[in-house]
Formats: structure tokens, sequence, C-alpha cells
């Protein structure tokens, strides 16, 4: 704390950074397995019948038993001469990963550079500015497609709000329960597919109310990966 310099630092970790490529392979050569630190903990130590060796030393605060030896030499030779796990390696390519981030244009791009104008979009809530409420694209039979601009914030992000009607979760509380389970058996199965969607920046969640299925997609508007999540889940697998 003596060194901190900025006192909001105080309150949360500093958000400063700086690339140092130097720094970063000084720091790279002294992670070697002589300075390795292993702690090993387990339940086990306590079975008098297990391999590992007595808890021959007591913790002075809170009394916990433990035990301290240096690592083999034939196990530190085999860490200096072995080489790196096929496991270690890049990840493959990221396909949620946003290619295309471009704002489409303003409805009225005409005036969008006014400011002011801007201000008063904003606020104006009449029936003269259609865009300010949602428009309905395609009705059908049990179907209906309604979308909106977001004209705001001005950022390439999209929600998507998908909800299969049906009156059968309502009926009776084991059809409730049962759509429940399902949801959770279906995001498990696709957890690990959605994954790479998280990080990219994209998230998804499924849900049962009372009126149906609900799945919502949200992060950037970029079709191929929102198209993606949710045919993973919709698939229940990946894709």
């Amino acid at each position: 704390m003596q060194t901190i310099q900025n006192p909001k630092d105080y309150r949360m970790p500093p958000y400063r950074s700086v690339f140092d490529a130097q720094l970063i392979r000084r720091i790279l050569k002294l992670l070697t397995p002589e300075r390795l630190l292993l702690f090993v903990s387990s339940p086990r130590f306590k079975d008098p019948t297990s391999p590992w060796p007595n808890l021959d030393q007591v913790e002075k605060w809170y009394g916990t038993r433990y035990h301290k030896q240096s690592i083999l030499t034939s196990t530190m030779t085999r860490w200096n001469t072995d080489s790196i796990s096929s496991e270690f390696r890049i990840p493959a390519r990221n396909p949620f990963v946003a290619r295309n981030l471009q704002v489409l244009p303003h409805p009225l791009c005409h005036r969008a550079q006014n400011p002011s104008f801007m201000r008063y979009l904003s606020r104006v809530r009449t029936e003269h500015c259609s865009f300010n409420y949602p428009q309905l694209l395609w009705a059908d039979t049990g179907l209906s497609l309604w979308w909106k601009r977001e004209l705001n914030f001005r950022t390439p992000k999209i929600y998507v709000d998908l909800l299969l009607g049906t009156p059968l979760l309502s009926q009776t509380p084991r059809k409730a329960a049962i759509a429940l389970l399902f949801k959770h058996l279906v995001l498990s199965q696709v957890n690990d597919a959605l994954y790479p969607g998280k990080l990219a920046g994209f998230g998804a969640t499924l849900t049962t109310p009372l009126s149906g299925v609900q799945l919502k997609v949200h992060g950037y508007s970029y079709t191929q990966a929102v198209v993606r999540m949710m045919n993973i889940i919709l698939n229940g697998k990946g894709v």
C-alpha cells in the first residue's frame, strides 16, 4: 500500500496496465521447476492407510497438521527434460467472434448528425415516430415476428427473445416440474458448446415460464454467431 499513488486503487485492484515485452520474458524465465512451490491438500491424509507421509507438523495459528518436504530429485529431473504436453495448445479459432461491427444507419440519417435533434429524438414518443415502437414483420397462424431498432445507444448489439407459447406448462404442477427439468437438461448438454460464445461477448438463457418456453440470445449484431447460439440450444448439442 505504500507504493500506491492513486487513492482509487485502495478501493479496487489497479486497472492500469502497460505492455512490457521484456518484463514478460523475465517473468517467464523465472517460472522453472526449481522455483515451484507445490501444495497438496486432501481429506485422505487423515486416513492412517494413506501412502502419503505422516502429518508431523502443526500450523501455529489454526492447529492444522501438515508435512513439508523437498521435491524428489528424479521428479525434478523429469520436469526439466520432458517436452511440453500436447494438452497445452492454442485453442481453435472461435467461430463466435464478431466479424462485422458496423452500426446500421439511422432512419433519419440526414438529420442524425445534429446533436440537438438526437437529444430531441431520445425524448419524443409520438405516433409520427414509428421507429420508437416494435414493428410486426410477420404474422401467421401461431407465429408473430416483431422487430425494433435501438436508436439511443447506437452500438452494434442485438437482443433476440423467442417465446414458444403453450398452455401445457400451466396445466399441472407435474408438467411445470418436467419443463423445469427439461430446461436444466438442455443447458447442461450445451454448456460446453456455448462457452466460446460467452468468451466472444454473447449470452443465452433458456427459461420455462407458465406461458411456454423462452429463449433469449444477446450479444453483438453478428448474424452468424447469433444463429449459431440459437441452433446449439434448439438442437441440444454443438453445431
